[in-house]
């Protein structure tokens, strides 16, 4: 654990001390994020119209009772089927919207790392001593590191806002 720890701390002090290569990484991060979320807003786009357009036709059925021409219990069935594709419908979008806004990386978000960095940057020796900070910068950064083997020896691997990347292998 120290080991792994001391190859992504290392890492991870490669972009507090490169601010520039920091934001490109997250940049990049952003843009894949988008892409990657492309059908889940499709889906939305769709589902949006479904959601249209029973609402629509609920409205419609209303003008149908309200005009007396078909008979209630007719209408009342049809009613509860409309509400009850709208609520899936709904229920659908809002799972969407969680996954989607889970995926995103947005701008102030961006702009929260990017300043959070710049202010552990100057204390950077102290901050390697607080758990507390590191740890911090780490969920911010949405870290993940993955340790394996490979043709017998123990490589670490570091995936986060600012890219993927083998970092060592281990002793």
């Amino acid at each position: 654990a120290d080991q792994v720890d001391a190859v992504v701390w290392g890492w991870v002090r490669g972009f507090l001390t490169d601010p520039a290569r920091l934001e490109r990484g997250l940049r990049k991060y952003q843009a894949d994020k988008d892409t990657e979320s492309e059908p889940i807003r499709r889906r939305l786009a769709v589902i949006d119209d479904l959601l249209t357009d029973n609402r629509r036709q609920l409205g419609r059925l209303l003008d149908l009772y309200i005009s007396g021409d078909f008979p209630k219990d007719v209408l009342t069935d049809r009613k509860t089927r409309l509400e009850m594709m709208i609520r899936a419908l709904e229920d659908e979008r809002a799972g969407l919207v969680a996954q989607l806004q889970a995926a995103t990386l947005t701008d102030d978000q961006v702009q929260d790392i990017l300043s959070f960095a710049a202010e552990l940057a100057p204390g950077l020796e102290e901050a390697e001593e607080d758990l507390g900070a590191r740890r911090a910068l780490i969920e911010k950064l949405r870290m993940q590191v993955i340790l394996t083997v490979e043709d017998g020896q123990r490589v670490v691997y570091g995936q986060c806002v600012t890219g993927k990347e083998k970092l060592g292998v281990l002793s």
